[in-house]
């Protein structure tokens, strides 16, 4: 909350009481990246006087020239997609007065950041140059066009604002891993983004699956089993800085791991497409999984008996936000083998919950899995639908 006001404030601040209505979640990443980094300075927060949002409560807010970027980045989008919506003539935009309005808007809101982002020494000209070509790359795109292709734009904007966090925060080093942590979140919120804005006009259905699980548990060999396009990946390398964090005890021999998620895409009909997001299994990466379980229809969670602790993270967050789940045993080569309700029982899983065995490099064990999650989203639904009618 000190970030989301504290944008919200900034942008009032510098640009007036209507560019507070650009104010958003992704934004608002800007100012804690550039917060988390910086010393802290006795007036590194100020005290908001009360505000309706707030219950008309007070509240300690971020300030400072992380969220004056984070303002600046804000406004710059925002522009592009108003530009982009009047374009496509969406809704009261196709009338002319109302797109001419929306026009002015639009320009004015990127003026506005171009000389915030100015202010705090960040060239808004590369948001601007990667929303255009995002739209030319969209435009020409097809069959056979690598996914990286089409995610580029938006992972160069990202990582140029990434890395320019540590600029401001005076921390020069860390521009190079945050511009590579930015690609990796451009590609996610470019995915997600696609997802959330698919139209229903000849496309087919789209069902997206979590897969879930542990560090080490299969889920990108699992997604890469089966995807019928060359999935996408962010496997980075692990180096010396994860030793102390994330824990490789029974996966010694493991040398990459994913940073951001794991993308993959199954046919089911010319109606229906499967679309395999895999969250990344260490805790310090537990803040992107929101957004990757937002609209999905089920998901697997795979365990390795090995490591059997480690699924307790995502049964707990499954569990506690009422998501259909199937467990999926992964069968490791040498690792000790356990009958299927010693695993449910060690994991204190309900009767309801199916519990079955699979082998992620294979493509019929995947299929079988899947298949077990749709009759598991299947039975919760149809549940849920008898309990409607009967309070009725």
């Amino acid at each position: 909350m000190a970030h989301l006001c504290g944008l919200c404030l900034a942008l009032r601040g510098d640009h007036g009481q209507f560019a507070r209505l650009v104010t958003n979640y992704d934004g608002l990443l800007i100012s804690v990246l550039t917060e988390a980094q910086a010393p802290r300075p006795d007036d590194w927060r100020r005290t908001a006087g009360p505000c309706p949002l707030r219950g008309m409560r007070t509240a300690s807010v971020a300030r400072g020239e992380g969220t004056r970027l984070a303002a600046a980045v804000s406004l710059v989008l925002a522009s592009a997609k108003v530009r982009d919506h009047v374009a496509d003539g969406d809704g009261l935009l196709a009338r002319r007065p109302v797109a001419a309005a929306a026009r002015r808007v639009a320009t004015g809101w990127g003026r506005a950041g171009a000389r915030g982002g100015t202010a705090v020494g960040f060239d808004t000209g590369i948001l601007v140059d990667a929303v255009d070509r995002q739209l030319g790359i969209e435009a020409l795109a097809g069959p056979g066009t690598p996914l990286l292709t089409v995610t580029e734009p938006t992972e160069t904007a990202t990582a140029a604002a990434f890395a320019h966090t540590a600029v401001l925060a005076g921390r020069p080093g860390n521009a190079g891993p945050l511009a590579e942590a930015g690609r990796y979140f451009g590609r996610l919120a470019h995915l997600l983004g696609t997802m959330s804005g698919r139209s229903d006009r000849g496309v087919p259905l789209a069902v997206k699956i979590v897969v879930s699980g542990g560090l080490g548990v299969g889920k990108t060999t699992f997604i890469g089993a089966i995807s019928e396009i060359e999935p996408l990946d962010t496997e980075a390398a692990i180096t010396q800085v994860s030793v102390g964090i994330d824990s490789l005890a029974g996966v010694e021999s493991k040398t990459t791991t994913t940073v951001a998620l794991d993308f993959g895409r199954i046919t089911l009909d010319p109606s229906i497409a499967l679309y395999l997001f895999g969250t990344p299994g260490q805790d310090r990466f537990s803040f992107l999984w929101d957004d990757l379980v937002e609209g999905a229809l089920g998901t697997v969670v795979l365990a390795d008996t090995r490591r059997i602790e480690d699924c307790f993270p995502a049964v707990d967050y499954f569990e506690a936000h009422g998501a259909p789940f199937v467990l999926a045993v992964n069968r490791f080569d040498g690792a000790e083998r356990f009958e299927l309700e010693e695993v449910r029982e060690a994991l204190g899983l309900g009767a309801d919950v199916p519990v079955l065995e699979c082998d992620a490099r294979e493509r019929g064990s995947v299929r079988d899995v899947l298949g077990a999650l749709m009759d598991r989203v299947i039975g919760v639904r149809s549940g849920s639908r008898k309990r409607a009618m009967a309070v009725r």
